[in-house]
């Protein structure tokens, strides 16, 4: 068993001195005081045991007991696992924005290369065009006249109507670019923000069968120190009982001695006398 805290406040101390009453141990002029003096550990020592059992059996707070090798009870205590961090939908899409925003800045330089090359193609159209129409004008002696002027001037409306065209293919790549980063990082958000409330719920259960199993545990093991504690109470009590009647008996033989004693004694004294009387 373990031993008693003597830097324990007084009423700690006042516990083991009546369980040591009690028992009939021997206390000293001082009695249950609730100073831990020579007296209290030595009766204590003696009584080690069912000392352990009264106290542990009127459920002082201060008991130590044998399971806990010391100082307060102990207890199981929940092997608990971290719940993982809950991030909102909105940090998700931020994270999943940064994820494809390389594929969407790699897609926006492809597009504009593409851009570039068609401009620079439809430049060469409209340059190649407009010198083939002068050759043609001039071998045919039209010189600068109204056709041929009408016909550039068709040529240079051509090339500027496939620029805009060219500009709006990179305006709606451009938005269909960040449609599908949007969109990818919403599935990524999504997906990551399921993926964390499972964890969180799996985390959450996982804790509570732990403290759930944890308390059944404390429970049987607090049953188990009653149990003990009961037992060898009853034990203590028992012993103590029959120490209390063999001194009983001891005391109750040794008066009928001392009386039987007293009457031969007085019996002697009478025969004494009466012999002195007829003398």
């Amino acid at each position: 068993m373990a031993s008693y805290d003597k830097s324990k406040d007084t009423n700690y101390t006042l516990a083991v001195q009546s369980a040591l009453r009690t028992l009939g141990a021997d206390l000293g002029a001082g009695g249950v005081d609730g100073k831990w003096g020579a007296y209290t550990e030595r009766a204590y020592q003696q009584n080690r045991q069912a000392v352990d059992a009264l106290v542990r059996g009127i459920g002082f707070a201060g008991y130590s007991s044998s399971y806990s090798g010391g100082g307060e009870p102990s207890y199981i205590e929940p092997s608990l696992i971290d719940v993982p961090e809950q991030r909102s939908f909105a940090d998700w899409l931020q994270v999943g924005q940064e994820i494809y925003n390389a594929q969407y800045e790699a897609g926006v330089q492809s597009a504009q290369r593409r851009l570039e090359a068609a401009q620079a193609e439809n430049e060469q159209n409209r340059v190649q065009s407009a010198a083939r129409l002068e050759t043609a004008a001039n071998a045919r002696g039209f010189g600068r006249s109204s056709y041929a002027t009408d016909m550039l001037q068709r040529n240079e409306y051509e090339a500027n109507r496939n620029a805009a065209a060219l500009q709006g293919d990179y305006a709606d790549a451009l938005l269909q670019l960040e449609a599908n980063r949007n969109a990818s990082a919403a599935s990524y958000a999504g997906s990551m923000w399921q993926s964390q409330q499972q964890a969180v719920l799996e985390a959450q259960r996982f804790n509570a069968q732990q403290s759930q199993e944890a308390a059944l545990a404390n429970r049987e093991r607090q049953w188990a120190l009653e149990d003990e504690a009961r037992a060898a109470y009853y034990q203590a009590s028992a012993a103590y009982a029959a120490g209390s009647g063999r001194s009983s008996k001891r005391s109750g033989s040794g008066v009928k001695k001392e009386e039987e004693e007293k009457e031969k004694s007085a019996a002697s004294s009478r025969r004494a006398t009466s012999g002195m009387v007829r003398r």
